[in-house]
């Protein structure tokens, strides 16, 4: 018997279709498995964030101190952050004094300016091992190079006193994290760091009577190996 050519276009129709129907499903668990990554977080290549600390009753604050703390992406596995703080003050302060003795009474003054500046310097290399999961884990390290001054000078009757230290810091720095988005383009995280420091510290006193000609100058120095951990710190990241 002969089969009619209609009916062998009819039967490849049907088990064409029959196949297109079962291929759709996995096209779409495809086509989410694609789409989820970008539209879950901003971890991808050229991103850009700046991350604040969560303090107590919920008060943002500079990140580990830092002056501002800057990452990006070079690709969804992969950034830098770079933490840079700086400081200074000066300060004038006058003390004053009033003794009795018998019926006599004598007042004394004492002057003394203060001053101090620091700069902190952090740059991280980051890893996401998973970037596409719900909870972003993340690890990383790099150098860190501090250094602070701080110096005082007083005056009491006819003789003045100066005070200086320089405390110059180098070493390297690893952390381990964790990153949730809550939204694409917010994210909370929470990271421990460790580092290893070299601290070299310089301490210089100064006591000069100017009227006797009299000058005496002590000076000295300490360096130090120490292992500097830190507490767990909270952030808040904000990607443009």
């Amino acid at each position: 018997m002969r089969t009619r050519p209609y009916l062998l276009s009819y039967s490849f129709f049907v088990l064409l279709s029959k196949l297109i129907v079962l291929c759709i499903p996995f096209a779409m668990v495809r086509a989410e498995t694609v789409e989820v990554p970008s539209a879950r977080n901003s971890l991808r290549s050229g991103s850009w964030s700046l991350q604040f600390e969560v303090a107590e009753n919920f008060k943002v604050k500079d990140f580990n101190g830092f002056l501002f703390s800057l990452k990006k992406h070079t690709s969804a596995g992969k950034a830098f952050r770079l933490g840079l703080g700086v400081s200074g003050s000066i300060s004038d302060v006058n003390l004053s004094s009033t003794f009795q003795q018998d019926s006599f009474f004598q007042q004394t003054s004492q002057d003394a300016d203060l001053d101090a500046q620091s700069i902190d310097f952090v740059l991280q290399y980051l890893s996401y091992p998973s970037p596409d999961a719900e909870v972003n884990l993340f690890l990383g390290g790099g150098p860190v190079v501090r250094y602070s001054h701080s110096g005082s000078q007083s005056s009491y009757r006819g003789s003045t006193r100066e005070s200086d230290q320089i405390i110059w810091v180098a070493g390297a720095s690893g952390l381990l994290g964790a990153e949730w988005f809550a939204t694409k383009s917010i994210s909370f995280l929470a990271e421990y760091n460790l580092s290893l420091e070299y601290q070299l510290k310089k301490r210089a006193n100064t006591f000069r009577i100017p009227s006797n000609n009299y000058s005496a100058r002590n000076e000295q120095s300490e360096n130090s190996l120490r292992i500097n951990p830190t507490s767990l710190k909270v952030g808040l990241s904000v990607y443009f």
